[in-house]
């Protein structure tokens, strides 16, 4: 072989192809959104934490960590403490229901959500009707 085809060979060999574009936020996306608006209008404001868990990397290559696999998306503070499972089309993991567990375990409060209204309901049913309206009028 000539040096050009086997540089042509190693080239298209080491081409991987570009990771195809999302278009637009995905319905998990969508839904995490919904329910950041409605805990946003509540008052007292709970404190809303994003919990990524899992591993990643950046662009450098460096490997991110993030929290334990099986992590709720989202941690609330609320009395007690509040942990929202986003979960628009998809069912939980094996290490979610392990985290839902020891949550629960704890005397929290986990949430799998599949809309807004979940989050409303477990709310209700932590704090009682007359609280979270409280919460939703101030």
């Amino acid at each position: 072989m000539s040096t050009y085809e086997e540089e042509y060979r190693r080239t298209r060999e080491a081409y991987v192809k570009p990771a195809r574009a999302r278009k637009g936020p995905t319905p998990e996306a969508k839904l995490a959104s919904k329910i950041d608006a409605y805990l946003k209008k509540l008052t007292p404001r709970p404190i809303v934490t994003r919990a990524n868990a899992g591993s990643w990397s950046d662009d450098a290559g460096r490997v991110i960590m993030g929290a334990k696999a099986g992590t709720s998306d989202k941690i609330c503070l609320f009395p007690g403490g509040v942990w929202i499972e986003t979960k628009a089309t998809t069912d939980q993991s094996e290490p979610q229901q392990r985290f839902q567990a020891r949550v629960e375990a704890l005397g929290g409060l986990y949430v799998l959500a599949r809309s807004v209204a979940d989050v409303r309901a477990a709310l209700v049913g932590r704090f009682g009707e007359t609280e979270v309206r409280r919460w939703e009028t101030r």
